[in-house]
């Protein structure tokens, strides 16, 4: 009977002893399509020392190894296999993830640009051809010509984008400004202005004038109230305007 109980004892404590309890910890990839990943394996238990084995789908690819530290590892699910002394083993499953990729585009709206970002790891900052990373996703007065946009996310990553700023056609209007009450119209112009029409809402010709000059007034104490159109001609060019007169 003490026998009985002497090798029950023994057998329980070859039992516990032979457990191996396999714990790891794991960096993550930081960008899309990386091979960064890392797991870091601690075994406890059975008797040292151990042997380390990583496996995924069923492949050793990794090990036997007599260290659990295994780095430059891809995204996906991994089983790590710890062997002692005795031939006991232990398992215990990891998971390495990535971010989904990162992508951007831009949306052009003359000498402005907009920077669309999906992927990745948010916060963005934003960079027009290299100069200052800014948080802001809109560019302004931007150079007509090819620029390229590059994002880079909280991880370090980088995505770019090439776009084309178009040649912005210049107007011989674009520095016009008037001014106007019941009495008279004022302008000035960048260029000269050689000829000014008046007409009424009917669309008849009231008054003309011949200008060549780059500011001028038109006296429109004359005229009744009502609503006149103001045409301006500079070369190939001319510009309407619309007043009313109280």
């Amino acid at each position: 009977m003490k026998k009985f109980l002497l090798l029950l004892l023994l057998s329980n404590f070859s039992l516990i002893h032979s457990q191996i309890a396999v714990t790891a910890v794991s960096n993550n990839i930081n960008c899309n399509g990386d091979a960064n990943g890392m797991i870091n394996i601690n075994a406890a238990g059975g008797t040292a020392p151990y042997i380390y084995s990583l496996i995924q789908n069923g492949t050793m690819i990794f090990g036997p190894s007599p260290t659990g530290y295994f780095i430059g590892l891809s995204s996906g699910i991994y089983t790590i296999k710890v062997d002692d002394a005795l031939t006991n083993s232990g398992i215990t499953i990891v998971t390495i993830t990535e971010p989904s990729a990162l992508f951007c585009s831009v949306n052009v709206n003359n000498d402005s640009a907009t920077a669309l970002t999906s992927g990745g790891t948010p916060p963005y900052s934003y960079s027009i051809d290299g100069n200052t990373y800014l948080v802001s996703n809109v560019f302004n007065f931007l150079s007509s010509g090819i620029h390229t946009l590059i994002v880079q996310d909280s991880n370090g990553c980088f995505s770019s984008h090439s776009f084309t700023i178009p040649t912005l056609s210049t107007s011989t209007f674009d520095n016009f400004h008037f001014t106007s009450n019941s009495n008279l119209f004022s302008f000035s112009n960048g260029t000269k202005i050689e000829n000014l029409f008046v007409y009424n809402i009917l669309g008849e010709k009231i008054l003309s004038k011949n200008i060549n000059e780059s500011s001028s007034q038109i006296d429109f104490s004359t005229l009744t109230k009502g609503i006149y159109f103001v045409k301006l001609s500079s070369g190939n060019e001319e510009k309407t305007i619309k007043i009313s007169k109280n």
